[in-house]
């Protein structure tokens, strides 16, 4: 593209998706020219300096209405965006930067009745925030208090400044942070090339659209002009004394919050249970029971729903059924884990356990959560030898073992002896039996 001498050309990428394009299809100033493309232009990314793209621009989620329930339908555009991403790659080999705008929470799994679906790769803000050293941590709602770092975006965020999601990153990444929330990064750039800014989007029939394009590439365009006249690695890897010792402080506390990101990551891991339903949820109560409490699981391949406690020498101890629902227990749940026992060949006095989590779409807190089991299915599980137990519950009698007042032994003879209902009540553990 034909540019004037320091003059930046910017594709506007698929801004037509959300009704954000303009009645031009560019607009010049003497720092850039930018030139608003369709989502599907055969335009390549690689043919301008830079790019300003959208975050969800690549996959889309639907609510649909089936014969029973509703449920999501997720689709993703994955020809376009393998064949940006490549396009993304040649940018930045040559010189090139992309900002993404970070206008929605992200979304990166579907649990739903017994569906389970990634999202993680969905989408191209996703792809090249997948680092292993980055950690998101989504906030449930939009924030607008930022702190603005740079006075390059400061009238931007001033104005159009919204975040979803903090960030956490460790080493191995070249980051500047561009915004804070509460000392926590919500606006960063990556290498001096990917810039992500969180942000109100214009209304589609506002006047102020070109307000916010101009905005955002005056603040984008003069910090990528400072950044290049910024010291360069190569310069910063000559290391004066004093700067060595405060290089390997800085290694040693990275490396210490790295682990303790990870040690929290496996915790927050357990408390999946309490959203999760079908084979995820599964896969969830596996991790918790073999990570949380140590015991050996076995699961049944062919029947998902189906575990197994085992011993020392791998002999089952205690069957177990998996199951999520969107309201309470109802009979037919304890009858089938009864029937799948038989399908085992294990008789009906075998130790079984009902791990159930209750109430997976209507809970918004703990406390909705903690809803009673009816009395009368309470009973039917006492009549077949079941225990039932609700993975609130379950996520209860790790906290006892966390904090030393049951041992893996003391769980695992009430599991093999008792039936009912297992509760938590404080730090006690009753057995209800009606």
């Amino acid at each position: 593209m034909e540019t004037r001498e320091g003059q930046f050309s910017i594709m506007i990428h698929g801004t037509e998706v959300f009704g954000l394009n303009l009645s031009t299809q560019e607009l010049d100033d003497r720092n850039y020219r930018l030139v608003f493309a369709p989502y599907k232009s055969e335009q390549r990314f690689f043919e301008f300096d830079g790019i300003i793209t959208l975050q969800c621009l690549f996959e889309k989620f639907h609510l649909v209405q089936g014969v029973m329930e509703s449920y999501t339908d997720h689709t993703f555009d994955r020809n376009e965006l393998d064949k940006r991403e490549k396009e993304a790659d040649i940018l930045f080999k040559n010189g090139g930067f992309v900002v993404f705008l970070l206008h929605a929470p992200f979304r990166d799994h579907i649990y739903e009745s017994m569906r389970s679906i990634d999202c993680r790769d969905t989408d191209l803000v996703k792809r090249f925030l997948n680092y292993s050293s980055l950690y998101r941590h989504d906030l449930g709602k939009r924030y607008t208090a930022l702190k603005c770092l740079r006075d390059e975006f400061l009238r931007f965020f001033e104005l159009y400044g919204a975040a979803w999601s903090t960030f956490d990153y460790f080493d191995g990444l070249s980051w500047r942070n561009l915004a804070l929330m509460n000392g926590k990064p919500v606006s960063m750039v990556i290498a001096d090339r990917l810039f992500f800014i969180p942000c109100l989007l214009p209304e589609q029939r506002s006047e102020r659209k070109e307000e916010f394009y101009r905005l955002l590439a005056d603040a984008v365009v003069t910090c990528v002009k400072k950044l290049r006249v910024e010291l360069p690695p190569w310069a910063d890897e000559f290391l004066l004394p004093s700067e060595q010792a405060l290089v390997e402080e800085q290694a040693q506390l990275s490396s210490r919050l790295e682990a303790l990101e990870k040690e929290r990551s496996a915790l927050r891991r357990f408390k999946r249970v309490l959203v999760g339903d079908g084979d995820a949820l599964v896969d969830d109560v596996v991790y918790l029971l073999t990570d949380g409490f140590g015991f050996k699981v076995n699961n049944d391949e062919n029947f998902r729903e189906d575990i197994r406690i085992l011993g020392e020498n791998r002999e089952p101890l205690i069957f177990g059924e998996v199951k999520g629902t969107t309201r309470g227990v109802k009979r037919e749940y304890i009858n089938q884990a009864d029937s799948h026992r038989e399908r085992s060949g294990l008789p009906a006095e075998f130790p079984t356990i009902l791990i159930i989590n209750t109430h997976t779409k209507n809970a918004r807190s703990i406390q909705d959560k903690d809803q009673e089991i009816a009395p009368e299915q309470v009973k039917h599980a006492v009549n077949m030898h079941v225990l039932l137990i609700r993975t609130l519950d379950l996520l209860n009698l790790l906290v006892l073992i966390q904090k030393a007042r049951l041992s893996q032994t003391d769980i695992l003879t009430i599991l093999r002896t008792e039936s009912g209902w297992l509760r938590i009540v404080g730090d006690e553990v009753k057995i209800q039996k009606e």
